[in-house]
């Protein structure tokens, strides 16, 4: 399912990139330091369904999300950037109703977000704050094929319709061939949409280590935690139906996940990357003790100076 399954990061949704022991900091003197960067990647998730609905009424099967994302960063110094963040996505759900199964997908332009980061600098050690404003560019009309007068369930709409506030800090440390970091999240939501509904807030921790054993295999473990509060409101399209308790309830996710980090610098204003990654444990609790767990995710992506 799309943001609210996702046991991952959302991530690597760009809260906590994978790749956040990559953060773009000048350790050496260059004549003409470079004023933008421009990233793009692409990511990958698949997830399985591990156990229906406690009511019966539904459950998933295969499912996965997708997506491609575009950033342009303004490097306004070592330690200060603003950033305007673009994201394609592709939501696909095997979805059990009873005896019947459906296959739906969705696809399109997702919410653009406004970032601005500031970076703290102590010896090896790095605190990273930054404050992202989500706009509500992301389509949440996407509708049912089977029922064209009613839009798609939250899980396969594009965006949230509202404009979201998204804090966070990330803490650093490097010794070494070892890389320790912690995270702490927030997605806050504001007002309702057209739709007469607010996504619940959302709060994330994460924690991880790194071995640097070489830039092109460097393996490391995450563990991450996930508090997604109750929605407020419900599609005035079909109202709150009995399958859709799962939103409107607090949900808690957990997750212990090995993955494999790797870069390769072309040239010194250019590189490639790639991760790939196994949840090695997962738990969730909701009140419909439905269970779709990640089998596994890959992200590769380019990212240059100029």
């Amino acid at each position: 399912m799309k943001r609210i399954l996702k046991t991952g990061l959302f991530a690597v949704a760009f809260f906590a990139s994978p790749w956040v022991w990559g953060q773009s900091l000048a350790t050496k003197t260059v004549t003409s330091p470079p004023v933008f960067k421009a990233t793009f990647d692409s990511l990958y998730y698949d997830f399985q369904g591990r156990h229906d609905s406690d009511s019966g009424l539904y459950g998933f099967e295969g499912v996965s999300y997708s997506t491609q994302t575009m950033q342009l960063t303004y490097l306004a110094s070592p330690t200060l950037n603003f950033a305007v963040q673009a994201r394609q996505i592709r939501n696909y759900a095997e979805t059990k109703f009873g005896p019947i199964f459906s296959k739906d997908v969705t696809q399109g332009m997702g919410d653009t977000k406004l970032k601005a980061t500031k970076t703290f600098i102590n010896g090896f050690d790095l605190l990273i704050a930054d404050l992202t404003l989500s706009l509500p560019t992301g389509s949440i009309s996407e509708k049912n094929v089977n029922a064209p007068d009613y839009n798609y369930p939250y899980n396969m709409q594009l965006g949230s319709g509202t404009y979201d506030l998204e804090p966070s800090l990330i803490y650093l440390a490097t010794r070494r061939r070892h890389q320790m970091g912690g995270l702490a999240m927030a997605i806050l939501r504001t007002g309702r949409n057209e739709f007469d509904y607010r996504r619940g807030n959302e709060y994330i921790s994460r924690l991880w280590y790194t071995y640097l054993l070489n830039p092109l295999l460097m393996p490391g473990m995450w563990l991450n935690y996930r508090h997604v509060q109750r929605m407020n409101g419900q599609d005035s399209t079909y109202g709150r139906l009995p399958v859709m308790a799962f939103y409107h309830s607090p949900r808690n996710f957990w997750e212990l996940t090995a993955n494999i980090n790797s870069q390769y610098e072309i040239t010194k204003n250019l590189k490639i990357k790639a991760l790939v990654g196994r949840p090695l444990w997962q738990e969730s609790n909701n009140i419909e003790n439905l269970q779709v767990y990640t089998r596994w995710f890959a992200q590769v992506g380019a990212e240059g100076t100029f």
